[in-house]
């Protein structure tokens, strides 16, 4: 298979199989099921551009590459410069050390933007840090973003196209509706969703150290 860059790279193997379907339409339909196979797996992961630490500071929006939703927070590390010179992680901080909020919201009467990461107060930094901050999401792309992460895509076009031809395939009396073909492309769309469920698996059975205060 070519390289897949972008979703309208996928319409040549699509569109043999939907007569007269307008590509609009087939956009839309890979849109939708981006962002549901995201949504029903978070297996699109970035890890962010590292965040500068700033003494008594505890919040800190997060910004993918993407233009997407930050589905939740896979990890979070705090590193020191002397560490990260050397080629080290930083030490993992546990879930229960630090809380995100999706949406706009308050903590302690302060409106907080929204995709805040909000660390404990234990862990409040004494210092200044530079890049200090490690923080990896799972994403699921808005329904009219232009791109998503080209690996990504990639690795998981073939469940993609099942999803969405499953989707175009039972519209129906249209001239490429296809309902018993539509079966066959869901199962593709399922099977990409357990391998990407066995893989979210085995990464946590592969996490490192933590930080727990």
């Amino acid at each position: 298979m070519a390289r897949i860059n972008k979703l309208t790279d996928l319409y040549p193997l699509m569109e043999p199989e939907l007569p007269s379907c307008p590509e609009p339409l087939i956009l839309q339909a890979l849109r939708k099921k981006t962002r549901q196979f995201c949504q029903d797996t978070d297996v699109w992961r970035e890890q962010l551009k590292d965040i500068d630490l700033v003494a008594g500071q505890r919040d800190y929006v997060l910004n993918p590459s993407f233009d997407a939703e930050i589905r939740k927070i896979v990890e979070v590390r705090i590193n020191t410069a002397e560490n990260r010179a050397a080629g080290y992680r930083g030490a993992e901080v546990k879930s229960q050390y630090y809380m995100f909020h999706g949406e706009l919201s308050q903590r302690l009467g302060v409106n907080l933007q929204p995709n805040t990461l909000t660390l404990d107060e234990s862990l409040e930094p004494s210092a200044s840090e530079t890049g200090g901050l490690e923080v990896k999401v799972s994403l699921a792309p808005l329904l009219m973003a232009g791109q998503v992460d080209q690996d990504f895509l990639q690795k998981w076009c073939e469940a993609i196209i099942g999803g969405a031809m499953f989707y175009l395939m039972t519209m129906p009396r249209k001239k490429w509706s296809d309902p018993q073909k539509a079966g066959l492309y869901l199962v593709d769309y399922n099977k990409g969703i357990s391998r990407a469920r066995r893989e979210n698996v085995v990464g946590q059975n592969l996490q490192g150290g933590d930080l727990s205060a």
